[in-house]
């Protein structure tokens, strides 16, 4: 029993170091944010980061990996008590809209990291496989709507990266609004032609 707790121990204390991490990546930057300044707010050892995670770029990768988790989990929460696919891709961008005009928003996480780390492969690969989720959960709501096409499908993803990339930089340019509008637009469009 006490083996028990020892790990679960050890797994709250590497979930507390990621957690810290993860917000001060986001909110200054995975360059910007040094091992000391996390061991200060985690309020740990570097013995006991290093034991969790064997670098920052392993801290870094699991940021990623946990923000995309959560991401992708939004989402597919977002249309989860809608039964129509058009209204689930709808209320995904609502959503989308919400969060573009939280005071928390600092912009898309894995753009982000790309930007700032674009030599790194691992980096790159998260970032792509994340996108991809994105890709692949509009696709198959368009396809069980009736409405499937390879480029309708790259339109509403590049209409919500899109969004993502101008709220970090114009935010008073309403981009969770216009891209709602545009995807409406096209899946009405699209509807009609089915």
């Amino acid at each position: 029993m006490s083996e028990d707790r020892g790990r679960a121990r050890r797994d709250d204390i590497g979930q507390h170091i990621l957690a810290v991490s993860s917000k001060l990546f986001y909110q200054k930057g995975i360059r910007a944010v040094g091992i000391e300044e996390i061991l200060r707010e985690a309020n740990v050892a570097k013995a006991t980061l290093y034991r969790h995670f064997a670098s920052k770029e392993a801290l870094v990768l699991a940021y990623l990996h946990h923000r995309s988790a959560f991401a992708v989990a939004r989402l597919h929460a977002s249309g989860e008590h809608l039964s129509d696919p058009v209204a689930k891709i709808l209320a995904a961008f609502a959503a989308l809209d919400v969060n573009l005009n939280s005071p928390d928003f600092r912009g898309c996480a894995f753009l982000l990291a790309v930007s700032e780390h674009g030599e790194s492969q691992a980096i790159r690969d998260i970032a792509i496989r994340h996108k991809l989720a994105f890709q692949t959960y509009f696709g198959d709501l368009l396809r069980s709507g009736g409405i499937a096409s390879e480029a309708l499908t790259s339109q509403i993803v590049l209409i919500y990266d899109g969004a993502l990339a101008i709220a970090a930089i114009r935010p008073d340019a309403a981009p969770g609004t216009t891209a709602l509008d545009l995807v409406r637009g096209l899946l009405a469009a699209a509807s009609a032609q089915a």
